[in-house]
């Protein structure tokens, strides 16, 4: 794709531990497993930007990374078209470790842990973070990824980055993940684009239903162009006062974690052009377990 895309945002690690049911305790009605294996991939924001160097895109990647014994996970993320600068702090690194247990052809996601806390950041933390972005930097597009980490979900924060990316002049697209989380999208009125799920849209517009007067009303609430992802229906796109609708695509859904990162990554790249391809993308990222990045070849398959 060749395009130059800006990514600020919260990054996660996606830990996937596999194991195989064995019979439950005889002492308590605890269940038995045997360790089959366990992977750890990119999440929140650093998902995003491995959507995007999967889709051919060139990525500037800022974020905050905690100084412990994940941080050399980030290692990983390297590619002769991504220009990755972290700043580096004294706080935990965010994951989430997600048990599957096996049992026969099925296989179920049983537990959940979460480690790392949202942070308060200082403005001179954010400013050192923005620090690496010329003003005569030319990108195609810059997106702010917001996991309710610190980083994105204060005004103060984000009107600083804001001000920064003025000066770029690309434009602006904002995704925030409400799950248990605040709703965060008021904090980006304005920005050129919004992408969410259908809940987040609830959230914003109470009788949000999907229908072309009810996306039209949530964007003149939200002051911005605005995609609302459907699930299996696709999703409804509100820009520059035409109503974009685009069907589902069907794929045998293994796991939904991070399909949402893989559509906000295809959006980016298409959304003036061949936007089925933003569904597609997503449905084929659900046919992995974890967050991991189908291949571009999937993507032109019939």
């Amino acid at each position: 794709m060749n395009k130059e895309i800006l990514v600020i945002g919260d990054s996660i690690l996606d830990e996937t531990v596999v194991s195989t049911v064995a019979g439950t305790s005889l002492e308590t009605p605890t269940l038995k497993t045997t360790y089959d294996s366990s992977k750890i991939n990119f999440g929140g924001a650093a998902n995003v930007v491995s959507h995007l160097l999967a889709l051919g895109c060139n990525v500037t990647f800022l974020t905050f990374l905690g100084n412990d014994s994940y941080l050399n996970q980030y290692e990983k993320l390297k590619s002769k078209n991504l220009s990755f600068i972290p700043t580096k702090l004294d706080m935990e690194n965010t994951v989430k470790t997600r048990y599957w247990i096996k049992s026969g052809e099925a296989c179920y996601k049983y537990l959940q842990i979460n480690r790392g806390k949202r942070q308060a950041y200082a403005k001179t933390t954010i400013e050192g973070l923005l620090s690496p972005v010329a003003i005569q930097s030319r990108y195609d597009c810059a997106l702010l990824v917001d996991y309710s980490l610190g980083m994105l979900d204060n005004i103060d924060g984000v009107n600083l980055i804001l001000q920064k990316l003025n000066h770029l002049g690309c434009p602006v697209l904002a995704s925030s993940q409400l799950s248990s989380n605040n709703n965060n999208y008021p904090l980006f009125k304005g920005v050129d684009y919004m992408c969410m799920n259908f809940n987040e849209a609830l959230a914003n517009l109470h009788d949000f239903d999907g229908s072309p007067s009810s996306i039209k009303q949530l964007a003149s609430h939200l002051k911005t162009n605005v995609c609302v992802t459907l699930g299996k229906s696709g999703f409804i796109f509100f820009n520059d006062g035409k109503i974009i609708k685009k069907d589902g695509f069907k794929v045998n859904c293994i796991d939904p974690v991070g399909a949402g990162d893989a559509f906000l990554a295809a959006f980016a790249v298409h959304m003036n052009k061949n936007l089925e391809l933003c569904n597609k993308w997503a449905a084929l990222s659900t046919t992995k377990m974890g967050t991991e990045t189908p291949n571009i070849s999937e993507l032109y398959d019939d």
